[in-house]
């Protein structure tokens, strides 16, 4: 075991990396996904900071061999020791490092991906109504979403609960990638349970 302490970079984690973890600094392509990372920190761990366990190897393998005993010895336990804490150095240097190091191995190995949530055809019908834009005045509400008016005998589609209008492509296409009422977010998901009277 190297007791030497090489202090190459200056900065608290990428010395720790150079003389704890130099593969994953210098040879970061033997690690296809996080499990090898792991594996790797830990034999490294153990290596370094285990010194019983390192100790009692070195001295069995340095024992000159002896003729085998009458009564059989039982082979030495190794105790799981527990691994000490890394020393490590919170810098800018380091926090760039270490979220830079878990992105690129957690999406790697998760294949984080964006999920668009949208209502089905049956929620949007319940949750809305369908109809032609008729009123007594000369302008109409806006829509919200194209921030046009909404003009006499166009196809118009209401949200049942907050009363909001709008032109029906315009919240068809919202429909396709939200769930929310652009203007109150209310989720035309949700049931409305009334009390019976």
């Amino acid at each position: 075991m190297n007791s030497s302490y090489e202090r190459i970079y200056g900065a608290g984690l990428l010395d720790d990396l150079h003389n704890y973890f130099p593969a994953l600094l210098y040879e970061p392509s033997t690690f296809s996904n996080i499990r090898d990372v792991l594996m790797y920190v830990q034999l490294q761990t153990r290596n370094r900071f285990d010194l019983f366990s390192v100790g009692a190897s070195r001295f069995y393998s340095q024992q000159p061999l002896r003729p085998a005993p009458q009564t059989r010895v039982p082979e030495p336990v190794q105790p799981e020791l527990p691994i000490p804490p890394i020393r490590i150095h919170y810098d800018e240097v380091n926090n760039i490092l270490i979220s830079t190091l878990l992105r690129g191995v957690f999406q790697d190995e998760v294949g984080m991906t964006s999920v668009i949530v949208h209502p089905t055809t049956q929620q949007i019908t319940a949750a809305t109504t369908e109809s032609l834009y008729e009123s007594g005045l000369v302008d109409g509400p806006i829509c919200s979403i194209c921030q046009d008016t909404v003009q006499m005998r166009d196809q118009i589609r209401r949200i049942n609960h907050c009363q909001h209008i709008f032109h029906k492509n315009c919240i068809d296409v919202w429909f396709q990638s939200n769930v929310r009422c652009p203007v109150c977010r209310h989720d035309i998901r949700a049931l409305i349970v009334r009390p019976s009277e």
